[in-house]
């Protein structure tokens, strides 16, 4: 009898090792053909499930996340927040979210990493920091594709030596025009561009003195212009290397610039009686001008120095200078790249 109730429990104990067995290799076999299961049903639930050991259910877990946009974004600054190590994971899907997200997911997540950098223990904050960083390059593509929607006229400038391998455009001047509806809050926005070296805001164009002042603080090395629509066709840079007068880094095809005869790389002395010494001096004379008007111009080219008389221009809605009578606005310039 003894030994028959020892075979009995021996069976059972079998029989329940099997059971676990069975139950392990299927929870296993679940997590791999079914992550899902191991996710959870809730934003926080996928967060935790960002550090889950099984690789399916971390990549299940991204997938949640990042289909849920922006509601994602709390919970996974909670969870930073909450650590005092790095949680790459959680990082990974801000940085996804922000880069294929709508703007008012951008929006949160960028709101989420500035509280982080504020709140977060020391080694998560070197990391938010660089997070924010990364994140740079997609802020202003983001911001300046928001400000084409809402009129902004943006160009760029050669750099003094522009490379052959990155030839990206690179946000330099943003023109604000009759086209702008932005107003005073659009250039609030704007004045997140960190590459934004001038401002140029033609006529009224909705945007208020107090607006430019505050912009003109936040970017104290800009140069805010408030203009007339008359316009050279001219683009340049002073400094050091061009010997404090502007030299020319670019000019329109078509344009009175052109046609006078500026070049790429002369000097730009005085338009009229007016020393040019920064582009607010090249746009100064220019206030209460009309397109069709013509100016003097003093240009230095090599050991010449030579007066040009130019017709002004007008902008188009693509920030380039036509003449009064030109092609309509819907056929942009082809500018020419010089190197």
């Amino acid at each position: 009898m003894a030994e028959r109730a020892s075979r009995f429990r021996s069976l059972l104990l079998r029989g329940a090792f099997v059971a676990a067995a069975a139950s392990a290799v299927a929870g296993v076999a679940g997590y791999l053909v079914y992550p899902e299961i191991a996710v959870g049903d809730a934003p926080d639930d996928w967060v935790r499930a960002l550090d889950h050991d099984w690789e399916s259910v971390r990549r299940a877990a991204h997938r949640r996340l990042t289909a849920e946009g922006r509601s994602s974004v709390e919970p996974l600054v909670r969870s930073i927040a909450s650590r005092d190590d790095p949680q790459y994971p959680a990082f990974n899907v801000l940085t996804e979210l922000y880069r294929f997200g709508d703007t008012a997911t951008a929006d949160r997540v960028e709101n989420g990493l500035r509280e982080l950098m504020e709140t977060s223990p020391p080694r998560v904050r070197a990391q938010v920091r660089n997070c924010f960083n990364q994140l740079r390059d997609a802020r202003e593509e983001r911001l300046t594709a928001r400000g084409r929607e809402l009129g902004a006229v943006f160009r760029g400038v050669p750099e003094e030596r522009p490379s052959l391998v990155d030839l990206r455009f690179r946000p330099f001047t943003a023109i604000l025009g009759p086209e702008w509806t932005g107003g005073d809050e659009g250039l609030e926005m704007l004045s997140g561009l960190s590459r934004l070296g001038r401002l140029h805001v033609v006529g009224d164009a909705g945007v208020s003195d107090e607006a430019l002042a505050r912009f003109e603080a936040r970017h104290p090395q800009a140069e805010v212009v408030r203009r007339g629509p008359a316009d050279l066709g001219i683009a340049g840079i002073v400094g050091e290397a061009s010997a404090f007068y502007l030299r020319v880094t670019d000019v329109d095809p078509g344009s009175g610039a052109e046609r006078a005869g500026v070049r790429h790389r002369d000097f730009v002395v005085y338009v009229d009686d007016v020393l040019v010494e920064s582009s607010r001096d090249l746009h100064a004379p220019l206030v209460g001008r009309q397109p069709g008007e013509f100016v003097r111009i003093l240009v230095r080219r090599g050991t010449q120095w030579l007066w040009l008389d130019v017709e002004l221009g007008r902008l188009d809605r693509h920030g380039h200078c036509r003449l009064v009578g030109n092609p309509s606005d819907d056929e942009p310039v082809e500018l020419r790249p010089r190197f």
